[in-house]
């Protein structure tokens, strides 16, 4: 079984051991700035094509070890944390989300995780991902024999721990993604039970919101461009458009490869015509072979 880290001297080994092992491993580097929501700040940031890493002291109380994934690097804006795994300098902080525990039998060391990611939106956060993530958590037990239960993300300065730590990151982030997109939401890991009883509890009738959004102004010509060009069947799945429009044209929907908030350009090279069950696939799923299947009508 393993045994939380709590001895200061100790926990700053591991802490100093798992630093130098990434530095080596995540070998190029840059200055980033790193977003908060309440600000930010610019970083040294270590990285490979998988996962960037960062990290320092705060307030003398725990390492901030920050993680994210490398194809959000971007020198022009900030770029967003996708998990934070701090350790505590001493003791147990169950504040702090991050720790590092050893296997009694092997003395081997590995970086811990309580499963506290939160997801951006309200219900959704340790439980969901705890139960989400493929990963189980395991007990770990403390100085005083406590039962606690975590994430046993790997094996400090061992071959695979760079695998495992990215496996761990790029989970997050789907589950963050997820999230977002409204894949996932606090219903979604209820009991059959517990699912019927909250939506009988409701009264049925729905609250009104007002909400603002931003938007891109689209170029129309670019738009016009590529629905010719489509000549009537969607250029991802090859079906003729599923209806006609008021005027009876083909209906289909203009949609950017690279997206207008990654970055894209609202240009012909960029744009293709697709129907609104593909659009709306690539909005969610945004597969990497389909991208490429597009890409070539840009061209």
């Amino acid at each position: 079984m393993l045994k939380i880290v709590t001895e200061a001297k100790e926990i700053k080994k591991y802490q100093q051991l798992m630093e130098s092992f990434f530095h080596k491993r995540l070998s190029s580097t840059g200055e980033y700035k790193i977003g908060f929501p309440s600000g930010s700040w610019v970083a040294h940031v270590y990285y490979n094509n998988e996962i960037w890493y960062s990290t320092y002291l705060i307030d003398k109380k725990r390492n901030w070890n920050g993680f994210g994934v490398s194809s959000e690097l971007s020198k022009n804006g900030s770029i967003s944390i996708v998990v934070e795994i701090n350790t505590p300098l001493k003791g147990i902080n169950r504040s702090v989300s991050g720790f590092f525990a050893i296997e009694e039998s092997t003395q081997k060391v590995f970086l811990m995780h309580r499963g506290r990611v939160g997801g951006g939106r309200k219900g959704v956060g340790k439980n969901s991902f705890l139960q989400w993530y493929s990963q189980n958590s395991i007990p770990v037990k403390d100085s005083d024999d406590g039962d606690h239960r975590a994430i046993k993300i790997g094996e400090i300065s061992s071959e695979g721990f760079i695998v495992d730590l990215a496996v761990f990151v790029k989970a997050v982030w789907q589950f963050k993604q997820y999230v977002t997109s409204g894949d996932i939401n606090e219903s979604t890991f209820l009991s059959d039970q517990e699912l019927k009883d909250r939506a009988n509890a409701d009264t049925g009738k729905p609250e009104k919101k007002k909400t603002v959004t931003n938007g891109y102004v689209r170029n129309p010509y670019v738009s016009e461009y590529a629905k010719r060009r489509a000549n009537g069947k969607c250029q991802l799945c090859k079906s003729e458009a599923p209806f006609k429009n008021n005027i009876g044209r083909p209906y289909l929907e203009t949609h950017h490869v690279i997206w207008l908030s990654s970055g894209g350009l609202d240009a012909i090279e960029n744009t293709v015509a697709l129907c609104p069950n593909c659009h709306r696939k690539m909005h969610i799923v945004n597969c990497k072979n389909d991208i490429e299947k597009l890409q070539k009508y840009c061209e």
